[in-house]
């Protein structure tokens, strides 16, 4: 059984499907993790389950509430066979209030017996409200959609500080794209961006701004 709490994002890797529980809008959950299930034949099945449950923590939280509110993921990628996510951060107390910036952590551990504890990998204080994540297919680009902009980082020369690589962003209207939640690859040089009123919107990465 796999409780749906708060799922925020999906990804792929190795026939694997992870599914992110990790949705903390009061920065008080001590239940956060990630389901990995395998990757079902549409075909020849109408359901599954899930075959364990990872759960992880923050290494720099110690309070529950967090006094820094910015332990709350709503993107998740993989890279290299790793687990990656992305916070959204708010103001403390203040469910929709905002504060900028963005921390990007790894799972190096998946033990389903003890908490994972995150390693913090890179930061960035312009990308902010971070609601998806996805790993373009030839695995060179990195999107992360915001409800404002959507900003796409070329990968790193080595290691995986993504947010320190080149980048280039497209400023989002959000009249028109409303509350966009999901973003992925139709192909290397494609995105599409879902929003909660099931809609798409599809982007070129050649007309993005470096």
């Amino acid at each position: 059984m796999a409780a749906n709490i708060d799922w925020e994002d999906i990804a792929v890797g190795e026939e694997m499907i992870y599914v992110a529980e990790t949705g903390n809008n009061g920065n008080a959950r001590r239940d956060l993790g990630v389901y990995v299930i395998p990757e079902p034949n549409p075909r020849a099945v109408a359901r599954t389950r899930a075959l364990k449950f990872i759960p992880f923590r923050y290494p720099e939280q110690e309070h529950f509430p967090a006094k820094q509110w910015h332990y709350d993921s709503e993107a998740m990628f993989v890279f290299d066979g790793t687990l990656y996510f992305l916070t959204k951060h708010r103001q403390p107390g203040e469910i929709s209030a905002w504060e900028p910036g963005t921390n990007l952590y790894r799972l190096d551990t998946m033990r389903p017996d003890k908490f994972n504890t995150l390693t913090p990998v890179d930061s960035h204080q312009d990308v902010s409200l971070v609601t998806a994540a996805d790993l373009s297919p030839d695995g060179e680009h990195l999107a992360i959609l915001c409800y404002t902009n959507l900003w796409v980082f070329e990968r790193p020369g080595e290691g995986d500080k993504w947010l320190s690589a080149p980048a280039r962003m497209i400023p989002l209207q959000p009249g028109k794209t409303k509350q966009a939640e999901a973003v992925t690859w139709a192909d290397k040089d494609t995105l599409i961006i879902g929003n909660e009123e099931s809609e798409l919107f599809r982007v070129k990465l050649a007309d993005m701004s470096d």
